[in-house]
């Protein structure tokens, strides 16, 4: 990378673009850097954990990496961000950890509306 190889910023828009182009391991190299150089950031921590999480080729998954991202997005959010705890959950079910409870169901009135409203409804749909 030539322009600003020591920007966080670059590294995770680079990472972005990366994964639309469907280069994914180029992706999680990028997403990586973002977080060496700024690894605090709840974006790229939910970002990276989304892709090792639901990867359809096994090589490219690691749930238990997912797992380790995704709370710690989490958590620097302080559950508040849904994007974030769907992620988790892609995470727990990657790792097999399906006797988690889903982050998004304990305490659906901390969503907004319009999430709890289209979980419910998905609920019922699904039994």
């Amino acid at each position: 990378m030539r322009l600003e190889p020591k920007d966080a910023d670059t590294h995770y828009y680079l990472g972005m673009a990366l994964t639309l182009q469907g280069k994914v391991d180029a992706a999680v190299q990028s997403y990586r850097e973002a977080l060496r150089l700024k690894p605090n950031w709840p974006a790229a921590l939910n970002d990276l954990a989304w892709l090792l999480a639901t990867q359809p080729q096994p090589e490219q998954r690691n749930g238990a990496e997912a797992v380790t991202l995704a709370e710690r997005a989490c958590a620097l959010t302080q559950r508040h961000e849904a994007r974030y705890l769907g992620t988790l959950d892609a995470a727990y079910a990657e790792a097999g950890r399906f006797s988690e409870p889903s982050p998004l169901r304990r305490n659906p009135k901390r969503l907004p509306w319009q999430m709890a409203t289209r979980m419910e409804r998905q609920r019922r749909t699904n039994g």
